[in-house]
């Protein structure tokens, strides 16, 4: 059965991460500022612009490392991740979902994270 997170509390502590594509760092930025403005504190994954063989936010070690530190940290309320793409299917097997069911938070995003969606309903 599916756990549901618990609800966004107010000024909640939200982590944005890159599980899959590398984003323009400016436009995240924007994004955490606009987030902030709502009362919200904002902090960002280290690899968000980094650039593996173009198109990876980072070397699939390197991607699942920096998921898996936010997602054992209990001070994050939620967990944004910054595109979709490809390459979060590369590390699912790696992924800490005993971290996931013991701490069980919002994580938000699309397209390449409906990968990570389906394998923490499963």
């Amino acid at each position: 059965m599916l756990t549901p997170p618990r609800a966004l509390p107010t000024n909640a502590h939200i982590a944005i991460l890159a599980a899959s594509g590398p984003s323009e760092l400016a436009r995240i930025v924007e994004g955490a500022k606009a987030i902030e403005r709502r009362g919200h504190r904002v902090t960002l994954a280290g690899n968000i612009d980094h650039r593996y063989r173009g198109y990876l936010a980072g070397s699939d070690d390197e991607r699942v490392a920096e998921v898996n530190r936010f997602l054992r940290a209990p001070e994050y309320d939620a967990f944004f991740f910054a595109r979709g793409g490809y390459g979060a299917m590369r590390i699912l097997d790696r992924i800490d979902y005993d971290a996931i069911a013991a701490n069980p938070r919002p994580v938000v995003g699309f397209s390449d994270v409906t990968a990570l969606h389906q394998a923490i309903a499963t």
